[in-house]
């Protein structure tokens, strides 16, 4: 990597972009001047090496929508996040201000929240800028010194944002073997916990939220913990990556068939088909595209299913309970990517391979049932940010189903979301941020509830939902509200 780097701007006290860009825009100090000079000029001799470049402030977030983006696909631009600095992430030891709690934040002499809203609403520029340019942003340098109060629930909100907006982050902490330095800077060495006077690692709350992170990375693993026992990526793997957002993306009216059961009826006039990636074959997926249609493999990521022709590859250890009703299927322990992500990964190869558009995967609110597993929220919301990195990699669209409670934090991820019954047991109002961020929700009730079109097509009509009635079975039996 390469990053040309404007570091900080001094000028008679000015330290925000809209007053230096008021005053020197366009002038030799600004760093949109330089940047793309050195861009070209290392082009010139290097078409190939990632460039990482950040506005000028130390890159700080604030900075970034005064950056001007060049047109080099392999330029990305990276942000440094340690505010609230001198309130918080760099006060000194025995410093009282607490994340989450209360701290003046705006200057104003009266006390703001100061918690993960806070957080969320200061990083927005950064996903705006994504959205305005279709560029890569990433946050090269964050961190808290090790003493501050709360500062492991700093890292985990900071982390689970970083992660609902798609980017990829990297911890400030420099650790050093040479005595005469290592005194000034383990400031942010967390392995080394709370007390400043540590000198040697324990254990502790910090270092444990930042190596649950550390274990998401699928691509390179992490060595700490059971991370560290993932398998590298399989050249296929790697090649299928696509450049972001040239997967299926759906409109809010998209009209849908779903039918996992028979013969596949390919009469039905709709935009989409939603079947079976065992029971599909890859001619029965380009017929349906030949139609002018998009069509989604459906699989199971969070249960074991034992008539699947990949059955033996998962091992004892990650199955669970009886999934209650579905005969011969068992819940999965997600929290286990070191032992499922190969075999899930080779699903969604092969529904590439097939040609399909994207990825249903059912049973992802596995922490909310009964699974044999102490799953958490934690646990689900990192599988499916990890379903939906897959996906997006093979160039798959890919949906959330069900799991009502976690849409606030998997948005940002899915492309659409798919329910069940959430008319009958009404809680579709739940899956509503899809609609207002301008991708569908396929809603399906089912017959044998004894709920009518007339029961809910005037609300799904109304709420822009695109809503069928089915049969439990998911046979190709449709009444549709549109």
């Amino acid at each position: 990597m390469v990053e040309p780097n404007s570091n900080g701007a001094y000028f008679g006290g000015i330290y925000e972009p809209e007053e230096f860009y008021s005053q020197y825009a366009g002038t030799l100090y600004d760093w949109n001047q330089l940047y793309p000079r050195i861009v070209a000029a290392i082009r010139e001799v290097d078409a190939e090496t990632p460039i990482l470049t950040g506005g000028m402030g130390w890159s700080g977030v604030a900075w970034l929508p005064y950056l001007e983006p060049v047109d080099d696909p392999r330029t990305v631009y990276v942000v440094h996040q340690y505010e609230p600095q001198d309130e918080y992430t760099h006060q000194a030891p025995g410093g009282r201000n607490r994340y989450p709690g209360e701290m003046d934040l705006d200057f104003d002499n009266r006390p703001d929240a100061f918690n993960k809203a806070w957080l969320d609403a200061f990083l927005a520029p950064i996903d705006e800028f994504k959205a305005t340019y279709g560029v890569p942003v990433a946050v090269d340098e964050f961190g808290v010194m090790r003493w501050v109060p709360g500062g492991a629930q700093y890292m985990q909100d900071a982390m689970a944002l970083f992660e609902s907006y798609g980017l990829n982050y990297a911890l400030w902490e420099w650790p050093t073997s040479w005595a005469p330095f290592a005194n000034d800077v383990r400031d942010f060495n967390f392995l080394l916990g709370p007390d400043p006077a540590s000198i040697t690692p324990v254990t502790n709350e910090l270092q444990d939220v930042i190596v649950s992170y550390w274990q998401l990375n699928t691509m390179r693993p992490s060595n700490y913990g059971p991370a560290a026992e993932t398998p590298a990526p399989s050249p296929t793997e790697v090649e299928a990556y696509q450049e972001p957002g040239t997967w299926w993306r759906p409109a809010v009216d998209t009209t849908w068939q779903w039918q996992l059961e028979g013969a596949i009826d390919t009469s039905f006039d709709v935009d989409m088909y939603d079947v079976d990636l065992f029971d599909t074959q890859a001619e029965t997926v380009q017929a349906l595209k030949d139609q002018g249609l998009a069509v989604i493999c459906y699989i199971s990521a969070g249960s074991w299913e034992d008539w699947r022709p990949d059955a033996d590859r998962f091992p004892p250890e990650v199955l669970g309970k009886d999934y209650e009703g579905w005969p011969g299927e068992k819940w999965l322990d997600i929290r286990r990517l070191d032992l499922l992500a190969p075999i899930l990964g080779a699903r969604l190869d092969q529904c590439a391979a097939k040609g399909f558009d994207g990825v249903e995967p059912d049973n992802i609110d596995a922490y909310t049932n009964d699974t044999g597993f102490p799953l958490t929220y934690a646990d689900q919301l990192a599988f499916n940010r990890w379903l939906a990195e897959q996906a997006h990699a093979r160039g798959l669209s890919i949906g959330l189903k069900n799991d009502p409670q976690q849409v606030a934090d998997l948005l940002p991820y899915f492309d659409w979301a798919l329910t069940e019954d959430c008319f009958d047991q009404d809680w579709c109002e739940d899956v509503l941020p899809f609609i207002e961020a301008g991708k569908p929700v396929f809603a399906a009730e089912y017959t044998d509830t004894g709920i009518a079109l007339s029961d809910f097509c005037p609300q799904a009509n109304e709420m822009r939902v695109s809503a069928i009635l089915k049969n439990r079975e998911l046979d190709a039996h449709r009444a549709a509200c549109r």
